[in-house]
């Protein structure tokens, strides 16, 4: 407000007769033309100011306060607008840096702008407060983000295809080794326990092998039986080992392998005196000549073995290979049962003498291409199972 704004002011708020008894006063006069007498009070009212002109003259006031302390003009409108959100927990406009507000000029005094910093200060603290307290929190999805996910799309299909293709080649192999090694264990453990079977079985019986009455050697008057004949008792030699089971010294699951899925572990009447069928059967017995040795025999070398492989190829009257590993376990070996009742697990059929325990002595010169009729028998110390 300049010096004329004022004498304006001035002017319009006094008439021509109170501006000559100011004058008059001023110039120490106490009468002005009229003769009359004008008290103190009298002359100060006429020196009051309107509201209006007292606005006015504030605004010129604080104008000039301001500038004599560095303050600018008041903050413009759009930066109070963002600092007023930025405190309300919003976030400001990509761009907008809000610390860069403060800069602008302050609304008038230097108290303002203070009043401003706190306010920032404040929302600041608030903000990292609710980060320390909320680490790991994520916004909830949005509405499309829901629906769109209960779609599954081909790609996803084909994702998860390849992921399950390179989890099985990677993971199979592993698997299928444990639970074949798991079977390996567990026909070690049928074996130990038919072990002791025969342990018991010879002390009962003079130190036999086991053996049933009805099956004998060859004589003149009855020809040589074919011991691969399972399910018939008379002739196979099968029955032979079937008598730990009928007299109650093993249990008939001690003599099924775990890698022989068609080997029966329930004895009902329809076992009674010998397996079915040679597919039932898991072990294959060490054979003899007339009479069972006892363990003692120093001509025993073998009890018991995993089931030969080359007895079904044999009834069929095929040329066997001697050298395959049994079935029970992958070909990848076989278990053996020793006459001290001890188990072993080996990866070949040769014994470490070289006696190839599926087929009989005679007939080791060509172990790939052997037949076989059914009527063989072991020559002494001749390690040689079946059927």
């Amino acid at each position: 407000m300049s010096e004329s704004d004022i004498d304006n002011a001035v002017n319009y708020r006094l008439s021509t007769h109170d501006a000559r008894l100011v004058d008059g006063w001023v110039s120490v006069e106490s009468t002005g033309s009229s003769g009359g007498e004008v008290r103190f009070s009298e002359f100060l009212d006429l020196l009051r100011l309107s509201s209006g002109e007292e606005r006015l003259l504030d605004a010129e006031r604080t104008a000039r306060v301001a500038e004599a302390s560095g303050v600018a003009s008041r903050l413009s409108p759009a930066g109070e607008r963002v600092i007023d959100a930025f405190a309300a927990g919003e976030e400001p406009a990509e761009g907008v840096r809000v610390l860069e507000l403060l800069d602008e000029p302050a609304s008038g005094d230097e108290s303002s702008r203070i009043r401003r910093i706190e306010r920032l200060m404040e929302a600041v603290r608030k903000r990292d407060q609710h980060a320390i307290e909320n680490p790991f929190r994520l916004p909830p999805p949005s509405a499309d983000e829901v629906r769109s996910s209960r779609r599954i799309r081909f790609s996803d299909l084909v994702a998860i295809a390849a992921v399950l293709l390179v989890g099985t080649a990677v993971l199979f192999p592993s698997l299928f080794s444990a639970q074949t090694m798991a079977e390996e264990i567990r026909c070690a453990q049928n074996m130990q326990q038919a072990g002791l079977g025969f342990s018991l079985f010879a002390r009962d019986h003079d130190g036999h092998l086991p053996a049933t009455a009805e099956v004998d050697g060859p004589t003149e008057e009855k020809p040589a039986a074919r011991w691969w004949l399972v399910g018939d008792p008379s002739s196979s030699h099968s029955a032979n080992l079937f008598v730990l089971v009928r007299e109650d010294y093993v249990p008939l699951e001690a003599l099924a392998c775990p890698g022989n899925k068609r080997a029966q572990v329930s004895h009902s009447h329809s076992l009674e005196r010998d397996w079915r069928s040679a597919d039932e059967l898991s072990y294959s017995y060490q054979l003899f000549n007339g009479e069972p040795p006892r363990f003692s025999d120093p001509n025993v070398v073998l009890v018991l073995a995993d089931r030969s492989p080359v007895v079904e190829a044999a009834m069929r009257g095929e040329t066997v290979d001697a050298t395959r590993n049994s079935q029970n376990h992958g070909s990848r070996g076989q278990n053996l049962l020793m006459p001290d009742f001890s188990v072993l697990f080996v990866s070949s059929p040769d014994l470490a003498t070289g006696d190839n325990i599926w087929i009989p002595r005679s007939r080791e010169d060509q172990p790939r291409r052997v037949r076989l009729n059914g009527t063989e028998r072991p020559a002494p110390r001749d390690a040689f199972v079946g059927p």
